[in-house]
């Protein structure tokens, strides 16, 4: 019963098309904040190789968790602690929600929206344990714990929605993780079939490998992007790197590192030979 019932949920936020507008109205204000090329390498977790904002968000999670527990104990000492896990919590919920936009602002349909209820819900707790803090303080401590329980159920409602919209709606997934490259030579396509500067997709096993030629130097990379996905075929190209299509990521051709987010991981590049007039490819160690 529980389970249908937050399955109806879900599915009705993912088909609130009234949602839309709002959302549209915070992405015009948060995506110009969270654009220049520095501020998205950080808020993406780039520097630190895979997202950002799962890590982060656990850290108010557990002193709010933490705080409450503390609430429960008849110990004064225990309520000063409560305090102390109220305050690291409120002091960590802004990088983390400042990653968690930083991410949001490249979803659309379903997960725009579901995404949208998370932020708001996450802006309501923040909100609890912001009037917690500030009851503790004045002495009020009663109120103060009556606020940090009713901001932990929200925090737990929103929790929920920031795991549908990861492991239901694949927000967050690294889409390496999909298809598996060669990891063996493995024929790809005829080398006179690859001209100059012009990109081509060749399908080895599972997986969909990007081929690019330029100034007689052979490239490959999985051609499906890391971040969410997008065929890198259909991007543009310099001498250097290629552009994701959908949201800009750009990786080196040589070696796949991350040029420009919200891509967080290097792209998987292939070692590539010619074999008796065979591209041939396999997964670089």
């Amino acid at each position: 019963m529980l389970q249908q019932a937050l399955q109806a949920v879900t599915k009705w936020l993912e088909r609130a098309g009234g949602l839309d507008g709002a959302a549209d109205a915070v992405i015009k204000v948060v995506d110009p904040l969270t654009r220049p090329v520095e501020v998205k390498k950080a808020l993406s977790g780039t520097w630190l190789g895979h997202r950002l904002h799962p890590a982060v968000v656990a850290v108010p999670i557990g002193a709010w968790v933490g705080a409450s527990t503390l609430d429960l104990l008849p110990d004064e000492r225990a309520g000063y602690g409560a305090d102390v896990m109220v305050a690291l919590g409120l002091a960590a919920a802004l990088p983390g929600a400042a990653a968690g936009a930083s991410d949001w602002v490249d979803t659309y349909g379903p997960s725009k929206r579901v995404g949208l209820v998370h932020a708001t819900l996450n802006v309501a707790a923040v909100s609890l344990y912001g009037a917690s803090l500030v009851a503790r303080t004045l002495g009020r401590r009663q109120a103060g714990r009556s606020l940090a329980l009713g901001g932990l159920g929200v925090v737990a409602a929103s929790s929920w929605l920031g795991g549908h919209l990861s492991y239901m709606q694949g927000v967050g997934i690294d889409r390496r993780a999909f298809g598996h490259l060669p990891g063996d030579w493995a024929a790809a396509m005829p080398d006179a079939e690859l001209p100059e500067a012009t990109p081509k997709v060749a399908e080895v096993g599972e997986a969909k490998i990007l081929l690019y030629r330029r100034g007689g130097q052979l490239y490959a990379l999985s051609n499906t992007c890391g971040h969410e996905g997008g065929p890198l075929n259909e991007g543009t190209f310099d001498d250097r790197c290629v552009v994701c299509p959908w949201h800009g990521s750009t990786f080196r051709l040589a070696d796949g590192i991350v040029e420009r987010a919200p891509a967080s991981a290097p792209q998987p590049v292939l070692d590539t030979r010619v074999n008796a007039g065979m591209i041939e490819v396999r997964l670089r160690a």
